[in-house]
């Protein structure tokens, strides 16, 4: 494991309920080889509920994550390992907008698949006036995502992880049909 914010399992699953939306996205790890370039890792994302189909390329090198474009350039670092309070960075997105990172404490958060403590936030924002963070817990990574838009806000919470081996499993996946709770504000309970 790089950081225990960021388990690297082959096969780990999560599971994601939009909040107040149709969402439900299906996101699948698959590790790839470890070439001279870094380790190489592929996050296969389904909409189960909107049917589309997209993968996140990510290179692990250097305690770092750079996201990977279909030319196999790098742009990043997109997160820092070892996650930590305090930490920030920064990167140019595309070439074009400067992206300010930063790493805050959440402390204790609640999502559909749980409660987790010490939960780290990592805050990017854009030049171009958006703006999203990130809420990883240990063990377990990414357990909530928020992408602000100038109109509204799109947030995202953890219904269900299964790590690839098998050794860490929390949640519950809804029914066909059904949606997980939703309640009011930010969608992300805090103790």
């Amino acid at each position: 494991m790089v950081d225990r914010y960021f388990p690297l399992i082959d096969g780990s699953q999560w599971v994601y309920q939009e909040l107040g939306g149709p969402g439900l996205i299906h996101v699948r790890l698959e590790v790839g080889p470890e070439t001279e370039r870094g380790q190489e890792l592929y996050f296969h994302y389904r909409d189960l509920r909107r049917g589309s189909a997209w993968l996140r390329h990510l290179r692990l090198r250097d305690n770092a994550v750079y996201l990977v474009d279909r030319f196999g350039d790098e742009e990043g670092p997109i997160l820092r390992f070892p996650m930590d309070v305090i930490q920030n960075w920064v990167y140019h997105a595309n070439n074009l907008m400067v992206v300010r990172c930063y790493v805050v404490d959440m402390g204790d958060v609640q999502v559909p698949a749980g409660a987790f403590t010490d939960v780290l936030k990592v805050e990017y924002q854009y030049s171009s006036g958006f703006s999203e963070a990130e809420l990883y817990a240990p063990d377990v990574g990414l357990v909530g995502y928020v992408e602000r838009y100038d109109e509204a806000d799109e947030t995202y919470r953890l219904l269900y992880y299964r790590a690839g081996d098998g050794s860490v499993e929390v949640g519950q996946l809804p029914a066909p049909g059904e949606a997980a709770s939703t309640p009011s504000g930010n969608g992300f309970y805090h103790d």
